[in-house]
């Protein structure tokens, strides 16, 4: 593939974010209002602060608040050294985005197993080497490319999984094919799909968990002590 042919790909991964940050952002919005009011009634008129209300809370509300800066962050056109100023403390931000919504299925899975120590114990440590993983990283190795502003000038803000030789060159005009070349291909996609793939085992095993546990029926004594 010749410098244009990656060029080319490039622009059109910007216009995918994009238009895959707006979409998402939609679709959260969308499934806010037309669930608001089950949300009311089932969550907020509750009169207990339990922790699956207070995980939900913050699952659910930490994307619709905090998200609005990540569509100006990518949709935007920004100078290089802002998007580097940003880069780190955003991406290390969106370890929370991660982190929200296992814990309400660790909060729902331990449920399940009729508030299993054990478990609690186990998902935990998974839980937190999932978010190690996940803030090292997002909030570590993620450094915005290169060649994107080199290339395209002022530009969303999109960090990448880089694994660049230290001391490596900025682009400039003039500068050879292969020297260009090799600006465009230093992403290490696989530190990303470790983390996903982490996610993954996480959320299957909460999954094996639960089927593994069904919910018992109802004993004679529990239904004897049900209020009348």
């Amino acid at each position: 593939m010749d410098v244009v042919d990656l060029v080319e790909t490039g622009a059109r991964s910007i216009r995918v974010g994009r238009y895959s940050t707006l979409a998402g952002y939609t679709v959260a919005i969308y499934d806010w209002v037309i669930s608001i009011d089950e949300e009311y009634d089932l969550v907020w008129m509750t009169p207990q602060w339990t922790a699956i209300k207070c995980a939900f809370i913050l699952c659910r509300y930490f994307v619709l608040l905090f998200f609005p800066i990540y569509v100006w962050l990518f949709l935007g056109n920004h100078a290089e050294h802002l998007c580097e100023d940003l880069v780190h403390p955003l991406y290390g931000l969106m370890t929370l985005f991660h982190l929200f919504p296992q814990v309400v299925m660790i909060v729902r899975t331990w449920a399940f197993t009729g508030r299993n120590s054990y478990v609690l114990f186990f998902l935990i440590l998974c839980l937190l080497g999932f978010v190690a993983a996940d803030a090292w990283v997002f909030g570590a190795n993620f450094n915005i490319h290169p060649a994107v502003h080199a290339f395209y000038g002022d530009s969303g803000c999109f960090g990448t999984d880089l694994d660049a030789p230290e001391g490596t060159p900025s682009f400039k005009p003039g500068v050879s094919t292969d020297h260009a070349q090799s600006m465009l291909a230093t992403t290490q996609p696989h530190h990303l799909q470790m983390v996903m793939v982490s996610a993954f085992l996480m959320d299957l095993c909460m999954m094996v968990i639960i089927v593994a546990n069904p919910v018992s029926p109802p004993t004679g004594d529990t239904l004897r002590n049900l209020p009348t």
